[in-house]
């Protein structure tokens, strides 16, 4: 009879631990915060208006602002300026 071998599970970093959390907080996002995500798609580097997600996604413009409140809040995106000139770009 063979015997199975186990594997030993790996131990948790707090590496882990941290992307473990953040993967859970990504999954209870609502759907506009999602679809907003995903207009960073193209360039993740890019900082992007309102006005350019508003076009990317087609969500109304408060709905785009709604999400992106959500989205710094949990620290996934940051705004940059203030008013008219404000721009958003993803945190790494």
């Amino acid at each position: 009879m063979s015997k199975i071998q186990e594997v030993p599970c790996a131990p948790t970093s707090p590496e882990m631990d941290i992307y473990r959390r953040r993967y859970a907080e990504l999954q209870q996002l609502p759907e506009s915060a999602l679809s907003v995500l995903n207009s960073f798609k193209a360039g993740p580097e890019k900082r992007l208006a309102v006005r350019d997600i508003e076009q990317e996604t087609g969500l109304p413009r408060r709905t785009i602002q709604y999400a992106l409140r959500i989205l710094s809040e949990k620290q996934f995106t940051q705004k940059l300026g203030k008013g008219a000139a404000s721009r958003y770009q993803l945190v790494f």
